[in-house]
């Protein structure tokens, strides 16, 4: 996970391959859930304000 400040976003890397990762996902002020803690919802404007 990258939190970028400018602009404020959230950035989650999944499946890591060759040096670089496959899937990348941007929120800004999504709910998203940890995927080993999936009942667990935070709101992602929490994480990068």
């Amino acid at each position: 996970m990258l939190i970028n400040l400018s602009p404020r976003k959230l950035i989650v890397f999944q499946q890591p391959e060759n040096n670089r990762y496959l899937k990348q996902f941007n929120f800004t002020q999504e709910i998203i859930s940890p995927l080993a803690f999936r009942d667990i919802q935070i709101n992602s404007r929490t994480i990068i304000n």
